[in-house]
């Protein structure tokens, strides 16, 4: 057998790297820094409830963020409370969204209806005391479900008197979110 062919075979196998350039490498966003990060977390907000996202606090009447309004069995809406206003990203991961995002998105203070807030939704939330967070909604829970850490805040008599009633779909919504230091205008 000759040799001549695996002597050229080894040449081309030895040549270096910078023999055929690379493509050049795509811009990415620089995701948030992790000191930009205030809190995380995943949260159910229970249907008829208020939410504040600082202190992942659900209930309240003065300072919070949402509320997470119940008009039918079938129509619902995130309602911002106070100075809070939200804005629905499109085409950009939850994951890739940072502080920069949520400073350029235009906020609107009306109902969200929950027929927009299918899971993947991700949105952007200035809360009521104006710093920014994002949620991107995991899924739902039905009324008569209180599997969740949430649903020790129900009282039992508004768990029997729940359970008596026909079920509800879609009645308490689940969110990701993250809430970032940074205020508006800073």
């Amino acid at each position: 057998m000759p040799r001549k062919p695996f002597a050229l075979l080894l040449a081309l196998a030895v040549l270096p790297a910078t023999a055929l350039p690379a493509p050049a490498p795509r811009p990415r966003p620089a995701p948030a820094k992790q000191d930009d990060v205030q809190a995380s977390g995943r949260t159910v907000l229970l249907g008829t409830w208020a939410w504040t996202v600082a202190g992942n606090k659900v209930g309240g009447l003065t300072g919070t963020d949402v509320w997470w309004e119940q008009v039918s069995d079938t129509e619902r809406n995130l309602v911002p409370q106070g100075k809070a206003g939200w804005a629905v990203l499109r085409n950009k991961p939850f994951e890739k969204v940072g502080p920069d995002d949520l400073r350029k998105a235009s906020y609107s203070t009306g109902r969200l209806p929950g027929s927009s807030l299918r899971p993947g939704t991700v949105v952007a939330l200035r809360t009521s005391d104006g710093r920014f967070a994002k949620l991107k909604v995991v899924g739902y829970r039905d009324l008569h479900d209180t599997s969740f850490p949430e649903a020790r805040h129900l009282s039992p008599e508004w768990v029997r008197l729940a359970r008596g009633k026909p079920n509800v779909k879609e009645y308490h919504l689940e969110v990701s979110w993250v809430l970032f230091k940074s205020k508006a205008g800073k």
